[in-house]
């Protein structure tokens, strides 16, 4: 495989067609995005090989030689450049084993469904609750020394453009604050031309209130005065919450990729991300095995203590539930907002158990 240079890489849009719904791809391809270019051919490719930030697409003919591609040159440059983990797009018709690709990362497949709708064809009204404030992700946001917990929206600012200054001159957003405390966020993504696509999180205390619908309502108000009005929302297809909130916001779904594979150059993650998926399935004791190999990695994020203590109660088996609980507060998976809300342990806030996990929480915080 050659890698182009941008003024080329126009020339392999015709083998991304099966996946041109992908606004990266165009972003790419057009240099709205910082991107990379790979080609089994310079001069007439037949395959193709796109990256930026998290995503790869591959297109055109399915070939041998990508497993030896991915292994040995995609995935030292993507270490290189800091990145933990991708996720693979591939064509419909391929048959490629991912594993082949990522040797012992354990990929694991998580289609997606992609919506999209032209935002001049309805109102956008927009009331907001008394109790929080709706600010646009700007400079004034940034310099402002009274918000708190900024890291939650320069983070997003960085997981698409290169810098603060190039999200503030390319991209867009508004963020929700709830006294002076930033706790949610919708953004922007990969702008090219009339197009966009959305990106939005919502901190687990303030969801289930409409407060997703209500910060995508002000980033599509304000795309709509920038004149950008094809809006595009990309979801994991297990993500019911966020497929719920594109419907209500008039998104349909215009197509579903199901060749897509989450990678995690961390084989723990990797292990731990395909056992959410059987989790979420209700393939408990597959959900089990995966974790507990997870755990046998040399580094294992808390989350993974804190899902296979969420399998346990899932199984009626509180005991366990709560030994990994205390695993995952030691791994320092401690939010405790984020635990009092959760619907898995509110049948258990009565006991004596529980109580002990908030005052280890509470010594944690001291």
């Amino acid at each position: 495989m050659h890698e182009l240079t941008p003024p080329d890489f126009a020339k392999t849009r015709p083998l991304f067609t099966p996946l041109s719904h992908c606004l990266t791809i165009d972003a790419i391809l057009t240099g709205t995005t910082t991107g990379r270019v790979w080609v089994d051919d310079v001069r007439v490719p037949e395959t193709a090989v796109c990256w930026a930030n998290h995503r790869v697409y591959a297109g055109g003919r399915e070939r041998p030689q990508l497993a030896a591609f991915f292994a040995d040159t995609f995935v030292p440059i993507a270490q290189a450049d800091g990145r933990e983990g991708v996720t693979l797009h591939l064509p419909p018709d391929w048959h490629s084993d991912v594993a082949d690709f990522f040797p012992q990362t354990y990929p694991a497949q998580r289609p997606r469904f992609y919506f999209r709708q032209d935002a001049r064809q309805r109102e956008w009204p927009l009331t907001v609750p008394p109790d929080v404030a709706l600010r646009p992700v700007d400079a004034a946001l940034l310099a402002d020394p009274s918000i708190t917990n900024l890291d939650y929206v320069t983070e997003e600012m960085l997981s698409e453009r290169p810098s603060i200054a190039a999200f503030l001159a390319n991209s867009f957003g508004r963020c929700l604050v709830h006294e002076n405390k930033i706790v949610g966020w919708c953004m922007s993504e990969y702008n090219t031309g009339p197009r966009c696509e959305l990106g939005i999180e919502t901190a687990v205390p303030f969801r289930r209130r409409g407060l997703a619908t209500l910060m995508a309502t002000g980033t599509i108000r304000h795309a709509l005065a920038q004149g950008v009005y094809d809006i595009g929302w990309l979801c994991w297809a297990d993500n019911t919450p966020s497929i719920a909130t594109a419907k209500k916001l008039g998104f349909h779904q215009t197509a579903y990729d199901e060749a897509v594979y989450s990678v995690s150059f961390n084989p723990a993650v990797a292990l731990g991300v395909r056992g959410n998926g059987h989790l979420l399935a209700g393939r408990y004791a597959q959900a089990l095995a995966d974790y507990q190999q997870a755990m046998q990695q040399a580094t294992v994020p808390g989350w993974v203590f804190w899902n296979t203590a969420v399998t346990h109660l899932k199984l009626n088996q509180p005991q366990d539930a709560f030994a990994y609980l205390r695993q995952a507060i030691a791994a320092g998976f401690n939010d405790r907002a984020f635990m009092l809300n959760s619907p898995h342990w509110q049948p258990y806030h009565d006991t004596e158990e529980w109580t002990a996990v908030l005052q280890t929480l509470d010594e944690q915080e001291q």
